[in-house]
């Protein structure tokens, strides 16, 4: 079984760190900044100003992890009164009382998101669970033996490194998500080696490396062109 630490990142949230993988799930400069940046910021909202007539977004996350992405992806459809429909794959999941000792739930104005991120963990696996106008979809699996069943408009790739996770990042998985993308769908990703550009490229792909958060040099934006 994975074990687990708690670590305070720099910007007050906490991750985890996990000692089999060896790895953080968010970086240390700063979880939610992160993942605000990599995943909302660079890859939802990007999708939302470029599709403003869309008020049904097909989310699908790579690694559920601590659940902030979900949480923070809840949020946006909250404050942009949307519907979203988010699939995540984790082949691991964490135990509720482990995601119960983070913070991510209180790192919010409104309270009400401290119930919200329980709920994300304490809904059943392989089952679509309605929160709000979230619906959740954790499917407990391996990508590699996982195909999506409804078109996808953002993904959070967010598995651990392909320094850990190398088979993750491949030509075979990327290819698999593009097929199953709309049309100026959006992946965004924490990692900008050169590997994993050229596969998300030779995937079909069109990609862009921006600027990363805080620690982080560069990230990649991959859209699939009409």
């Amino acid at each position: 079984m994975t074990q687990h630490k708690i670590v305070e990142t720099e910007d007050g949230s906490f991750t985890l760190f996990s000692t089999e993988i060896g790895e953080h799930y968010h970086s240390t400069k700063g979880a939610l900044q992160e993942s605000q940046h990599v995943f909302i910021k660079e890859g939802l909202l990007h999708y939302i100003s470029n599709n403003p007539h869309k008020k049904r977004i097909n989310i699908l996350e790579m690694g559920f992890g601590t659940g902030l992405n979900a949480l923070l992806a809840l949020k946006v459809g909250i404050d942009y009164k949307l519907e979203i429909f988010y699939t995540t794959i984790e082949k691991y999941p964490i135990p509720i009382n482990l995601a119960q000792k983070l913070n991510c739930g209180q790192l919010f104005d409104n309270k009400g998101y401290v119930d919200y991120y329980n709920q994300l963990h304490f809904a059943e696996w392989n089952a679509e669970t309605k929160i709000n106008n979230f619906y959740l979809n954790k499917i407990q699996t391996d990508i590699t033996d996982y195909l999506p069943q409804t078109p996808v408009d953002v993904v959070f790739f967010d598995a651990f490194s392909p320094k850990v996770q190398q088979e993750l990042w491949s030509v075979e998985i990327f290819t698999k998500i593009y097929q199953a993308m709309t049309d100026n769908a959006v992946l965004t990703t924490y990692s900008a080696k050169g590997d994993v550009r050229r596969n998300l490229i030779a995937s079909g792909f069109s990609v862009v490396k921006l600027q990363g958060p805080p620690g982080k040099r560069h990230i990649l934006r991959a859209v699939k062109q009409k």
